[in-house]
């Protein structure tokens, strides 16, 4: 009863390289079920997060590339998203997200603690809250977004143009 959306690799990494090509974005896959998507991100110049980890062979801290959600991480996305939501809710200026996905707010409905005392999905899939967890967990990490502003000016032999027309409020349309 659910729709499913399943993208062949290359097709999905076609669409994620144009959006963060178009966003100036910063992509932050989920090195779980990655199937070759970081790679194929890093060949194409796509900034990718990176987090930390203890080499213990090594004893040094270790660069990866990609999210990782593991039994500590877990809890410490949710509980961040469930502070920004209710930060939307109070409605402070620039607080929280307000989320318009109809499959995301579809799980949120499903999604509660378990009897083990897990926060996950009751009945269904979690995919979208995850998801939507990472994001708000990470982005205090992104790249900001800057939109460069052009000054466009009309050509000379344009200028001109449309002085004669009746102006909106002055003439009337049947």
């Amino acid at each position: 009863g659910s729709m499913r959306c399943w993208w062949a690799e290359d097709v999905l990494e076609d669409q994620v390289w144009m959006m963060c090509s178009y966003y100036s974005a910063f992509l932050v896959p989920e090195e779980n079920h990655d199937r070759g998507l970081i790679e194929a991100m890093k060949r194409r110049g796509i900034p990718i997060y990176q987090r930390e980890q203890f080499n213990h062979r090594d004893n040094m801290l270790t660069k990866f590339l990609g999210w990782q959600t593991t039994v500590s991480t877990r809890p410490r996305i949710i509980t961040k998203l469930e502070a920004t939501m209710r930060e939307t809710l109070t409605g402070e200026v620039g607080g929280g997200y307000h989320v318009r996905c109809p499959w995301i707010m579809e799980q949120m409905r499903n999604f509660g603690t378990t009897a083990k005392g897990r926060m996950e999905a009751l009945s269904g899939k979690d995919d979208d809250v995850l998801s939507l967890a990472i994001g708000v967990f990470t982005i205090d990490s992104a790249m900001a977004y800057h939109e460069n502003v052009v000054a466009r000016h009309i050509p000379r032999d344009l200028r001109g143009r449309g002085r004669d027309r009746p102006s909106a409020r002055n003439s009337t349309y049947s």
